[in-house]
């Protein structure tokens, strides 16, 4: 966007308008989406996504230290195992 970094996406219908932006924490992203009618304002409401950014990210535990796998060794035994067993086939 001509150079300019993305700051998010409004779209302004007839009754209700849309606000679609993204924000960055420890824990990762997060996409936030307000719904607003005539009442409100886009002004309004980025300074109310501002601050709720910054409270999130004020707010965001450190991700924890992952050393040990994620999914356990015998997940995709389990896995076909409750999937037989949920379709009857167990």
């Amino acid at each position: 966007l001509e150079g300019r970094p993305f700051r998010g996406l409004h779209h302004a219908g007839r009754e209700r308008q849309l606000y679609l932006a993204e924000t960055r924490t420890r824990r990762g992203a997060y996409v936030l989406l307000s719904v607003f009618d005539e009442q409100g304002s886009l002004g309004l409401v980025r300074m109310y996504f501002d601050e709720l950014c910054r409270r999130l990210i004020s707010a965001a535990p450190t991700a924890p230290n992952r050393e040990e796998p994620i999914l356990e060794m015998n997940f995709e035994r389990e896995l076909n195992r409750n999937l037989a067993a949920l379709f009857g086939r167990a």
